[in-house]
């Protein structure tokens, strides 16, 4: 039967006696093919998957359902780590249903590891809407590993187990649940004395650092380091100086970060694993950013989206892939001739739509400008005619009043002595006219207070047209904005409405108060600090806004300045504050502190608790529009500008009392 059975499969014919040292002479060469892949899988991916297809070609050869069953899994892991998700699934099944064939439970349990890890590194790379299901479905495998491994007794692998669980639990935000279990994975490798800790040590500090607690993730950092270093290894050395460049990054200490984050992309190229790519390639950006390179952080920015782009396409190419496999030799030259060509018109392509993008924010920006100062000219224009014709048609009435009143005390004058004269006839004559007298007078009031209702009314009128304009303006900059892709021309736009936005607010408040040129400050202030909330994406559960102000109304030429200073404050801070912050907070405080004199101006107080600011950054002559519209405007109304770091920014604007009077 066995004779038949080898023939079948195509293998040569061996008698009974000969199958078991045939067999053990397969198990031996999948070992030793298994050892080399082991060996170079981290250093050269490329060598790795040869390895992987000779064990699976040799599985289905000489049908040896243990080579058969590691060929697939280690073949998922080659086209995972190539970005090909859906193929390295259906491999890593396949391996699945070999191993519950054969009843090896470390291999159910290695194939269930390996999904959780395919699926958190799916969910590293998907779209917002997809990430929650995948790392959930990424955390039933790794719970199913731990199971199957801790029924094995298989402690080293127990351990791999709690490491991916834990990772999927941080990237869930279940932080403390995910910082339990690295814990207790440590603990277990350094008890039992199996293996180094390396990658838990790394995890472990990533927590840290989310935390703030930098010192503490930095000597886990350098430990596991000492680890890596008598066992040298590609992709925890990739990953450790990732984690240390983030590290040194909350301690805003750049110089010592830049280092092990140029050493982290370096050896992401090396590796060729597009999810560790985009890691250190977005770290790089941000450290780059904060440490004062634009360059260097724009050209790892541009590689970064390069990358994400590729990802993107990856499916389409994959189904191409799959077609160029079924010709021969000679057409796969051709096709990657053409290949070639694609690329190079591609980036010809890139190219000549990154210059058309810049010239169009360019003719934007222009056009923004040219707009906003006809758009305001007209404002002012149709604003100073309503209040000189206003001003004209009350001097007019005012002084027609005057003639009649003066022109009344006349003729009462020589009725008087007409009354002295003409005796008790003339008398009642008199007291007749003193009646008519008052009637006039009493509508005289009356027109003169329906005169003031009018004024009144005209102003509220005006600063209603006000509003409206600035509302067209910032419907101009949303339509615009709408209409560019994400990126710095669209962000630009949508700060420029936000403030434009912030103006329309005083005008609104202007109209619907009975007070024409006064605002009421705490209606402004939470008015405001709640649509930015929104805009940004907050929600008012999860984030704790206070509030405290004490000024009950400001005049127009102060409200407006201290309005766009704050709108100005408030989307830097919901922009950058909040980004590894776990529970946002801002404080706003708007008061009337009292001095020496009694007196003491007008203070506004704005506090986060994010990373803060470079202070020697915002201490430099130029800087971004948002900090010149800043000074421009504290300057305006004659008001201190103080920023520290204080349990995150803390941003003063202090207006002394004879600005106040003067506005």
């Amino acid at each position: 039967m066995g004779i038949l059975w080898a023939a079948l499969l195509g293998g040569p014919l061996v008698a009974p006696c000969q199958q078991s040292a045939t067999f053990r002479a397969d198990s031996m060469l999948t070992e030793r093919l298994y050892d080399r892949y082991l060996a170079i899988k981290n250093d050269n991916k490329d060598s790795a998957a040869i390895y992987a297809r000779q064990i699976l070609s040799l599985g289905q050869q000489r049908n040896v359902p243990l080579a058969l069953g590691r060929g697939y899994f280690l073949l998922g892991r080659v086209y995972a780590d190539q970005g090909d998700y859906t193929r390295g699934i259906q491999y890593e099944l396949r391996a699945l249903r070999v191993y519950q064939s054969i009843k090896r439970k470390t291999g159910v349990a290695g194939v269930y590891n390996e999904m959780a890890l395919m699926y958190k590194q799916m969910a590293t790379i998907s779209g917002e809407q997809h990430i929650q299901p995948l790392l959930e479905k990424g955390l039933v495998y790794a719970r199913e590993a731990l199971a199957l491994y801790s029924e094995a007794k298989s402690w080293n692998n127990v351990a791999s187990a709690y490491n991916q669980m834990g990772i999927i639990l941080r990237d869930l935000h279940r932080n403390d649940e995910a910082e339990w279990v690295f814990r207790t994975a440590i603990s277990l490798l350094e008890t039992r004395k199996i293996s180094d800790p390396v990658v838990l040590y790394g995890n472990l500090s990533e927590l840290l650092i989310a935390r703030g607690q930098y010192d503490e993730a930095i000597a886990l950092l350098e430990k596991a380091q000492v680890f890596n270093a008598a066992k040298p290894r590609l992709v925890y050395s990739e990953y450790l100086n990732l984690r240390l460049s983030r590290a040194y990054e909350g301690k805003k200490d750049y110089a010592k970060a830049v280092p092990y984050v140029q050493q982290s992309v370096q050896m992401a190229r090396r590796l060729n694993e597009s999810a560790r790519l985009l890691r250190s390639l977005g770290a790089a950006q941000a450290i780059y950013e904060a440490a004062g390179d634009p360059a260097k952080s724009l050209a790892h920015l541009k590689e970064l989206k390069a990358l994400e782009d590729s990802l993107q396409r990856g499916e389409s190419v994959r189904a191409v892939t799959e077609l160029q496999a079924q010709y021969a030799n000679r057409q796969s030259r051709d096709l990657a001739t053409i290949e070639a060509q694609k690329q190079q018109q591609i980036s010809a392509v890139k190219t000549r739509l990154l210059l058309s993008q810049q010239q169009a924010l360019a003719r934007i920006e222009a056009d923004k400008a040219h707009r906003i100062s006809l758009i305001s000219s007209r404002a002012d224009v149709e604003k100073a005619r309503a209040v000189a014709e206003v001003k004209s048609r009350y001097e007019l009435e005012k002084n027609q009043a005057r003639f009649e009143q003066l022109n009344k005390a006349n003729e009462l004058k020589n009725r008087q002595m007409a009354w002295l004269s003409g005796g008790v006839a003339l008398l009642l004559l008199l007291l007749l006219l003193s009646y008519r007298q008052s009637v006039r007078i009493r509508k005289n009031r009356e027109q003169i207070v329906q005169q003031a209702d009018q004024m009144q009314m005209l102003m509220k009128e005006l600063h209603h047209r006000v509003k409206n304009n600035l509302a067209v303006v910032s419907g101009l900059l949303e339509l615009q904005a709408s209409r560019l892709p994400n990126g710095a021309a669209r962000r630009v736009l949508q700060e420029g409405q936000q403030r434009v936005q912030a103006m329309a607010l005083i005008h609104q408040r202007l109209y619907q108060s009975d007070a024409i040129a006064t605002i009421n400050m705490r209606e402004y202030v939470e008015h405001l600090a709640s649509s930015l909330m929104h805009a940004y994406g907050h929600m008012a559960g999860k984030f704790d806004l206070t509030i405290e102000v004490g000024v009950s109304t400001l005049d127009t030429d102060t409200a407006i300045p201290v309005g766009l200073i704050l709108n100005e404050l408030l989307t830097n801070a919901f922009k950058h504050a909040y980004e590894h912050v776990a529970r946002p907070s801002l404080r706003i405080q708007l008061n009337q502190p009292v001095g020496t004199n009694g007196a003491g101006g007008l203070l506004l107080d704005v506090q986060d608790n994010g990373p803060g600011l470079d202070l020697a950054t915002w201490h430099q002559p130029e800087g971004s529009f948002g900090k010149r519209l800043i000074q421009g405007l504290a300057e305006q109304i004659g008001a201190k500008v103080t920023v520290n770091n204080r349990d995150g920014l803390s941003f003063r604007l202090y207006v002394p009392a004879s600005p106040l009077a003067s506005a």
